[in-house]
C-alpha cells in the first residue's frame, strides 16, 4: 500500500485485483505520440490537425492571436492552472506539465518531442509570449468516463475567423491507437536522442 498511499491519500484496490491473473488490461494501455504529459495530448492532436488544415509546413505558422483550450477540472489543474508558470516554464518537468507552452511550441515549431524540450527551446521568447495569449478554461461538461475526457481547442489567426476543434480519445488511445509504422517513428525519433544514435 505504500506506493499508493504517497500518490492517493484513498486508494481503493479493489480495481487492482479483481480478475487478477484472468483478465490483462496490456491492451487498453495508451502510447504516447508526444514528450508531454499525457494530459496535454488531445490537445496537442488539435494543433496538428489544426496546422494539417491550415496547410502550415514543419516549423512554419502563421500569426496567432490567441486560444483556449477547454478540459475538465481535473486536467486544467494538472497541466493549465497557475497561467503564470505554465507560460514561463523553469525546468523540462514544467513545460511537459505546462498546456500552454505545449500548444505554443507545437504551433510554432510543428511538434512537441524531445527536440523541444531542449533548454534554448523551453526558452524561446516567440515561444513564451504566444503561451501567454493562450488559455486554459475548465468545464465540467468535459468530463466523460474517461480520466482526460474531452478537449476544445479554439484558435484565432490574426485577420482569420476562430476555429473550433474537439477531441475526446487522443491518438495513442486503444479506441484511436497508433499504427505500427507511427510506433517505428517515435522509436527512431527517440533514438536520434541517445548516446550512439543510428547511422
Amino acid at each position: 500500500m505504500g506506493f499508493f498511499n504517497a500518490f492517493e491519500p484513498d486508494p481503493i484496490m479493489a480495481p487492482l485485483t479483481e480478475g487478477l491473473g484472468e483478465y490483462f488490461l496490456g491492451e487498453e494501455l495508451s502510447v504516447k505520440p508526444y514528450s508531454a504529459c499525457r494530459c496535454c495530448h488531445p490537445a496537442l492532436e488539435l494543433v496538428q490537425r489544426y496546422r494539417a488544415d491550415q496547410g502550415l509546413g514543419p516549423k512554419g505558422n502563421e500569426p496567432i492571436a490567441n486560444a483556449t483550450i477547454t478540459v475538465n477540472p481535473g486536467v486544467h489543474g494538472l497541466v493549465g492552472a497557475h497561467i503564470e508558470d505554465m507560460a514561463d516554464p523553469y525546468s523540462t518537468t514544467a513545460a511537459q506539465f505546462s498546456l500552454p507552452f505545449n500548444v505554443a511550441a507545437t504551433l510554432i515549431r510543428g511538434d512537441f518531442f524531445l527536440e523541444e524540450l531542449a533548454p534554448e527551446v523551453i526558452a524561446d521568447s516567440a515561444i513564451r509570449a504566444l503561451s501567454k495569449r493562450i488559455e486554459v478554461v475548465a468545464e465540467d461538461s468535459m468530463n466523460t468516463d474517461t480520466v482526460l475526457g474531452r478537449t476544445r481547442l479554439e484558435i484565432t489567426a490574426r485577420g482569420q475567423a476562430p476555429v473550433t476543434l474537439d477531441a475526446e480519445f487522443p491518438l495513442g488511445n486503444p479506441a484511436n491507437p497508433l499504427s505500427f509504422a507511427d510506433c517505428g517513428d517515435k522509436l527512431r525519433k527517440c533514438a536520434a536522442f541517445a548516446a550512439r544514435p543510428p547511422g
